[in-house]
């Protein structure tokens, strides 16, 4: 991903106005024309195709997880969907659903044929459902072996760090990112319905950064939300993962605002050239980033 620190925009875009509505094609388009890439959430269906909406929040430690799905969708959209996971819902079925603006759910495919041609643009693509991995790793090996995308367009990360040791032993060409939550956050399952698989959100802290499956994974990233950008941490993650850059996103379900308190951790000491990317919620309005930590536009 380079040596200067990059601007994605958070799910594509994500607007006051709600139009482009997030994780839309029309929020990807505009990252791409306003930023140097975006972010979005895989999850699988039922039959195995891989739908880009956030269907998972960690919004607080006394909530857990929530699933939200539904929030996305237009009224008659979240009535079908009910309290049921994208992952027991059929492709024909998601394919009929809209967002909130009235598009579509795009599919991972979709998303991948904004980046032909673009190997200067950076597509994070985040595992966010259970069994994404699996869906996601032949679709990114058929683009990639093809010829229709760059390695250098793309960024496969995930809480769920035992995914990523898929995409490292199948794709080891493609960069991988750890994701934590916030340091003051409880250890939480990521799947609840599923105790059964062991994945969890992890607290950002050096004994999460150290865990044996992280060690082994080597990650490229270490991927983490804005409030956990202070030197402390960033200290923490080079001593731990010395490799390792930083990508911070703005965390929305808290409701940090952009422009405010991230501009000013960018200069409480953090060193540019451990800093890879910020995820920001209007990546249009966000030209206060760049600047204030030294690295142009790639």
């Amino acid at each position: 991903m380079g040596g200067s620190c990059r601007l994605l925009g958070h799910r594509g875009a994500i607007l006051p106005a709600g139009r482009p509505y997030q994780n839309s094609l029309a929020a990807f388009e505009l990252a791409l024309r306003v930023a140097d890439g975006f972010e979005s959430d895989a999850c699988v269906s039922r039959d195995g195709e891989v739908f880009l909406i956030h269907e998972a929040k960690y919004s607080d430690p006394r909530c857990g997880v929530q699933y939200c799905a539904a929030e996305h969708l237009a009224p008659d959209s979240a009535a079908m969907l009910g309290r049921r996971r994208i992952d027991e819902v059929d492709r024909d079925t998601l394919r009929r659903f809209r967002l909130k603006d009235g598009s579509p759910i795009p599919t991972l495919e979709e998303a991948l044929a904004l980046f032909v041609d673009r190997p200067d643009k950076l597509f994070n693509i985040e595992l966010k459902g259970a069994g994404a991995a699996e869906a996601v790793i032949p679709l990114l090996a058929s683009a990639l072996w093809g010829g229709r995308i760059a390695r250098s367009s793309l960024l496969v990360s995930s809480f769920n760090h035992g995914a990523l040791r898929a995409v490292r032993h199948q794709l080891p060409e493609v960069p991988i990112g750890a994701l934590f939550v916030a340091p003051d956050q409880p250890p939480t399952p990521l799947f609840p319905w599923d105790p059964q698989s062991g994945a969890c959100y992890l607290p950002l802290n050096r004994e999460s950064l150290a865990e044996p499956t992280l060690a082994a994974l080597a990650p490229d990233f270490v991927v983490i939300p804005d409030s956990a950008l202070t030197p402390e941490t960033v200290e923490d993650v080079v001593a731990v993962l010395p490799k390792a850059r930083i990508v911070a996103w703005v965390f929305t379900e808290r409701r940090e605002v952009e422009g405010s308190s991230l501009p000013g951790r960018l200069g409480e000491g953090i060193s540019p050239d451990r800093l890879a990317a910020l995820i920001v919620d209007d990546p249009a309005r966000a030209h206060w980033t760049l600047p204030v930590i030294g690295a142009g536009r790639g």
